[in-house]
Parts: C-alpha cells; sequence; structure tokens
C-alpha cells in the first residue's frame, strides 16, 4: 500500500499505520520502505513517512524532507489529494485555495515539531535558520518555542550524565 497505492491519502495512512505497527512490535522491519516512500512525489506522503521515521528512532533519513518543508521550500506547489482530504467539490476557488494554504501552513507546523523531536546537531542549525529567515511570522515564532525546547531537552540530558 505504501508503494503501488495509486491514492497519496492511502499511502499517508499507510506510513502512519507502519508506524504503530513498528512501534508495538519493536521492530523496524519496515525502514528501508519508509526511506524509499520519503521520496514519493506527494508532500503530504513525505510527511508522514518522515513522521514514521522519526518515531521509529531515525535521527538521518528524513532529515531532507523535514528541511524542506521547515523552510518552506516550494511551498505553493506541495501536494496532497486534496478532494481526498476536504470535500473540495462543493467550495469555490477561493475556499479551496485557503484550504490549501492552511493545509500546507499544517505540513510545515508538523515538520518544525518533527525536527524538534530528532534533537541533532543538523536539526538544531535547520530550526535555527527557519527561526532567523522565516518570511513568515507565524513559521519563525513556532521555530524559536520548538528550538528553545530542544535546547532545554539537551541541557537536561547533559545534567544526567
Amino acid at each position: 500500500m505504501l508503494k503501488y497505492n495509486p491514492r497519496g491519502i492511502n499511502r499517508a495512512e499507510a506510513a502512519q499505520a507502519i508506524k504503530w505497527i513498528e512501534k508495538y512490535n519493536h521492530d523496524k522491519s519496515a525502514f528501508p520502505a519508509l526511506i524509499e516512500a520519503l521520496n514519493d512525489t506527494v508532500t503530504d506522503v513525505q510527511e508522514k513517512v518522515a513522521d514514521a521515521l522519526v518515531a521509529l528512532g531515525d535521527t538521518i533519513y528524513s532529515l531532507k524532507v523535514l528541511e524542506k518543508l521547515a523552510e518552506g521550500k516550494g511551498k505553493k506547489q506541495w501536494t496532497a489529494d486534496w478532494a481526498g482530504y476536504m470535500g473540495l467539490e462543493n467550495m469555490n476557488e477561493r475556499e479551496i485555495e485557503r484550504e490549501k494554504k492552511r493545509f500546507r501552513d499544517n505540513l510545515q507546523f508538523e515538520a518544525i515539531n518533527l525536527l524538534g523531536k530528532i534533537v541533532t546537531e543538523k536539526s538544531i542549525k535547520i530550526l535555527t535558520y527557519v527561526k532567523i529567515y522565516s518570511s513568515e511570522e507565524w513559521v519563525r515564532k513556532h521555530a524559536e518555542s520548538v528550538l528553545e525546547k530542544v535546547m532545554v531537552e539537551k541541557t537536561r540530558e547533559g545534567e544526567r550524565k
């Protein structure tokens, strides 16, 4: 399903199902399939796959996708199965574009959150970059908030050692 289903929404949900199954079974046998799925053409699938990998302990493979999403690179071209997510068939063009923006903003928000869970030098660099250079104030503030939590956690971790 993760690889061959023609609908992005189904592939995204497959990634989430894999995440829960692998966590429950303390298994990482699906890692190769998830890593391959980071190249999916649907942005929403990429984010859900990155979420699954981070939940399973990945601190390397998902960074490229998360960096793109957190920084908002190519944001207007991010894709999803819009109608499947939002029932857009009953909306006018303006409402559709507003919903797409909301959805893309949520992908960016979640990518920033996931970077905060990784807690590596690279993820901290990405969050710092977003905090300073994002063109959207809400993105800068969210990155700053996540970065503060990461730094507190790193300090606590250092004190435990």
